[in-house]
């Protein structure tokens, strides 16, 4: 299954960036979803270039429940995202992203871009959800996708919230 989300922020791109990398908004925006967050590993490197590593728990509620013995009851979530220097695509900012459920049978990884917009910036997110599940998969992987797709739409109204609190 294709995953694409889309978020629009009053934030330039390279702030967009920061954001998804703050740790403290990190922990905001588990607070709000009602995960759990186990770790947050920031890496900075020296030429701009950024990876994080966030691991989380969350209820499996956003799964029909005739699926959730594929991935339990609760999901640990590890998303891993690794953004390029920004002199790469200029204005633009662009990286990788891999979502993985421990212990479930699925996979989610694809690009991610942040360009300007008028009056902002727009992060998208392209990518394939892929579950190992024989006879099942399809469906899996669709269930997975559209929950995956809640919570990463619900992330822009978490950010807005967040700047607002921030500001």
């Amino acid at each position: 299954m294709q995953l694409n989300v889309s978020m629009n922020f009053d934030l330039g791109v390279d702030e967009v960036v920061e954001l998804l990398a703050d740790e403290e908004f990190l922990q905001f925006k588990a607070d709000k979803s009602q995960t759990t967050l186990l770790a947050a590993d920031i890496m900075r490197h020296d030429d701009g270039a950024l990876t994080s590593a966030v691991r989380r728990t969350m209820s499996s509620d956003l799964i029909p429940q005739n699926l959730r013995s594929f991935v339990g009851n609760q999901l640990e979530v590890r998303q891993t995202e690794a953004w390029a220097e920004p002199d790469l695509s200029p204005g633009q900012r662009h990286g990788t992203f891999a979502l993985e459920i421990t212990g479930a049978p699925v996979r989610i990884s694809g690009n991610m871009v942040v360009r300007p917009t008028e009056s902002g910036a727009v992060l998208e997110y392209t990518g394939d959800v892929v579950a190992a599940v024989p006879l099942f998969a399809s469906m899996v992987e669709s269930a997975v996708g559209q929950a995956i797709t809640q919570v990463l739409e619900s992330e822009q109204d978490f950010a807005l919230e967040w700047l607002a609190n921030k500001g």
